[in-house]
């Protein structure tokens, strides 16, 4: 099963871990296995909202929880790039309060036609299903003027291991990196690390240019 598929068939199930409210997951299980996803979510907008009035885009948007939050919090512009038309028909219902100030664009990242540069891009939840993150990670470093924040899974915790046997019974492969890992891999992309910090099995980082 590739990753549209995949994520077409969860957007229903993945819409409700978020119910709760702002970045915020619904139900003890979740705050549990998932409570992570709080803390990557404060960490991305804090973040992104350093720059005064910025536009953003938003790798992977989904249902638009981070999409919707950005522009509550003063983004000028926020476009959001996913696979999945179902996702994005969610996310559309989302923002229908921020009309003129968002664009949603189903297509794959590394070939989706983008007119604009950003002052930060937003690429969370998204390495994890990334099996060769370098040209990718490359492709966002063109489209910035800014920043680019993202999020990677922790490689060699337990977590990871029963992670990834769950994903893969569904078909989903998923990649973990290691904190010596991701700064070899922005190395590579001629940026450092601004911002780093390790939540739960998260590692959330912000990069810029060296």
């Amino acid at each position: 099963m590739d990753s549209e598929h995949y994520w077409s068939r969860e957007a229903e199930r993945f819409d409700r871990i978020y119910a709760a409210g702002e970045g915020k997951v619904r139900g003890t299980l979740n705050k549990l296995m998932r409570g992570d996803m709080e803390g990557r979510f404060r960490f991305a907008l804090r973040h992104a909202l350093e720059t005064p009035s910025p536009e953003v885009l938003d790798v992977g948007c989904g249902t638009g929880v981070y999409t919707a939050a950005l522009l509550r919090h003063g983004a000028r512009f926020v476009t959001g790039v996913d696979l999945s038309e179902r996702m994005l028909d969610r996310a559309r219902l989302r923002l229908e309060d921020f009309s003129g100030r968002f664009e949603l664009i189903r297509g794959d990242f590394m070939s989706t036609d983008l007119d604009r540069m950003y002052d930060t891009i937003l690429i969370v939840g998204v390495f994890d299903y990334i099996a060769t993150p370098l040209p990718f990670l490359r492709r966002a470093v063109g489209l910035t003027r800014g920043t680019v924040i993202a999020t990677f899974p922790r490689a060699g915790t337990f977590r990871a291991w029963l992670r990834r046997a769950r994903l893969t019974l569904k078909g989903c492969p998923v990649y973990f990196q290691t904190r010596s890992g991701i700064e070899a891999l922005a190395a590579d992309c001629g940026l450092v690390l601004k911002d780093y910090e390790l939540i739960g099995q998260l590692h959330c980082v912000v990069l810029e240019r060296a």
